[in-house]
């Protein structure tokens, strides 16, 4: 780059300079956290050639936050499923370098990686969800949050929403408790849901009275959500497909 100069800057706040050349610059860390890094090119008639900023983190990944936070404290009925995604994580740069757990009242039943994680309420009481990144300096603090559970749901007997057999190779069938559709209710018409671990939807159905079937030949093998949408409320449950 004969007759070029090359002006190094970077953000003071994070970063200082060791030593720097026209094509390299050395820098040692202040603090950890966001930062960035420029050079701007400057010709021999002194035209500036303005390169784009380089934005870098330093050390480990920051706290990740998630939707809901779980502060205040979520409310849930036993045997609820419900699900929470990742809204930021800082210095983490790849979703599979996600990880999830939980403690208390609340079981994860998908993926214990990735953006998102499904968990099932399994008892009354407090619930904790927990949820790391990692880049190649390590694992962040634990973000997360809080659950109730009341004893609701489904009552002394079990969860409102069944579904047999369980796990499931060609077909599985939901029926519905007779607190959601009675027998003088065989007319309420309900909405099936059925999500993957991702929470992403893979198929919806509409059907009347307490009991419906579902063949499994659009699924592939792994859990599944099922949830169901009536006028009497939302009942949510889960499926393994084994085939």
């Amino acid at each position: 780059m004969s007759g070029y100069t090359v002006n190094w800057t970077c953000d003071n706040s994070r970063l200082s300079f060791v030593s720097e050349t026209d094509t390299t610059a050395d820098f040692s860390i202040i603090s950890t956290g966001e930062a960035y890094v420029d050079a701007r090119i400057i010709a021999p008639n002194d035209r500036v050639l303005e390169l784009n900023k380089f934005d870098v983190w330093i050390g480990l990944p920051a706290m990740p936050t998630t939707l809901p936070s779980g502060y205040p404290t979520v409310q849930l009925n036993q045997y609820q499923i419900f699900n929470v995604q990742i809204d930021s994580m800082p210095g983490c740069f790849n979703v599979d370098s996600v990880y999830w757990s939980s403690t208390g009242s609340i079981v994860e039943i998908a993926s214990t990686t990735g953006s998102q994680c499904t968990f099932e309420a399994i008892n009354s009481g407090i619930g904790n969800f927990y949820v790391q990144t990692e880049n190649l300096c390590g694992l962040s603090l634990e973000g997360g949050g809080t659950v109730n559970v009341s004893g609701g749901g489904g009552g002394p007997l079990g969860p409102m929403l069944l579904v047999y057999p369980n796990p499931a190779t060609e077909s599985f069938e939901i029926q519905l408790d007779e607190s959601i559709v009675s027998s003088d209710q065989e007319t309420v018409e309900s909405e099936l849901r059925i999500y993957d671990q991702y929470f992403s939807l893979k198929e919806i159905k509409k059907f009347k009275g307490g009991k419906y079937k579902i063949n499994t030949n659009r699924l592939k093998k792994g859990t599944y959500i099922i949830e169901v949408v009536n006028k009497n409320g939302k009942y949510s449950t889960k499926v393994i497909v084994d085939k």
